[in-house]
Formats: structure tokens, sequence, C-alpha cells
């Protein structure tokens, strides 16, 4: 087997990484999670929200902190209460699907990504995958403002927020910025 990786010289590192990494199942959501367009950050965020292991509370039970949610203080914080079941998070996630035209239902992360067109190739699609990914981030950066700021801001102020960074990424990603239709 070694035999094969010394064929060729120009092929012995990817033969070599490719025996020896760990083969997982194939996952669906992979080109949804790591757009191009988007910004690492934000990519990587929805990457460890997709595998549910940001450090939400329910996450943290080792240690003796309170497990409600900082949003609504009524109920432990999960990665689908955090994100889609709050009414704080679902008056933004309305205000920016009412924005980008999504008409689908997101109430867990993998219906959003099954609704967000991960194989379309289009402008619309492209955006529309960027905007979940800034979503969660932009979710997340609240969420941890409030938990150890002890400070917070309107759904507005973050849609506006969500609105200025969108732009952005397809100012820079985008040679014809100017045709995009949102809004």
């Amino acid at each position: 087997m070694m035999f094969d990786w010394y064929s060729s010289a120009e092929h012995f590192l990817p033969n070599a990484y490719d025996f020896l990494r760990a083969q997982g199942a194939k996952v669906t959501w992979d080109r949804m999670v790591w757009e191009p367009w988007s910004m690492p950050r934000y990519n990587f965020i929805l990457w460890l929200t997709v595998l549910g292991r940001l450090k939400t509370k329910d996450r943290l039970h080792f240690a003796s902190i309170n497990a409600f949610c900082v949003f609504c203080r009524q109920e432990d914080e999960t990665h689908a209460h955090l994100f889609f079941s709050r009414a704080w998070t679902s008056s933004l996630w309305g205000e920016i699907k009412s924005w980008l035209r999504i008409n689908r239902r997101m109430s867990i992360i993998v219906s959003a990504i099954r609704g967000l067109s991960p194989r379309g190739r289009n402008k619309e699609a492209k955006m529309r995958r960027v905007s979940l990914g800034l979503t969660i981030y932009l979710i997340w950066v609240e969420r941890n403002k409030r938990l150890f700021d002890n400070c917070s801001v309107s759904v507005e102020m973050i849609f506006h927020k969500f609105q200025v960074m969108f732009y952005t990424i397809f100012h820079f990603y985008d040679q014809n910025h100017l045709d995009l239709q949102v809004g």
C-alpha cells in the first residue's frame, strides 16, 4: 500500500493524507456552511451550530451556572431554543426573511439549511446562504454580549447591523453589487 504513495512524487502527500485521515459519513450541508462568499468567522460559527458544538448553557452542565436563556430567562438555553425558538430570535429571523423574500419556515437549523438552496449557484442562492451564517453569528454575538457584558440591543439594531454587514460582503465579493435585488 505504501508503495502506491511513492509511485509519483507529486501525489505522495495527497495519497498519504487520504490514507491516514478518518473517513466519516458524507454530509449534505457542507456547501451551505462553507459558502465561499461568506466570512470565515460566520462559516465557523454556523459549522459549530450545525454540529451542535457551540458552548450553549445546556452543554456546560459540569459548571454550576444558571441554564436559563439570556433572551427569555424562562427556558434552558439550547441550540434550537437560542437560534429559532425565542420571540427575540424569531422576530430577527422574520425581519431578515422578509427583507430577503424567503418564505420558508425555519424552526431548526436543519430546516434552515434545507430551505436555503445549498445547490443553487445564482446570486440569490448565495445571498441566502450568506444570510444564514451571518444571522447565526449575530445572534451568537448578541447572546454573548448579554451574558458577559450585561448589555443588549434591539432586534431593529441587529437587523440594521445585518444589512450593513450583508451589503459589505456583497460589495467586496461581487463586482456587480449594485444590481442586488433585496429590501
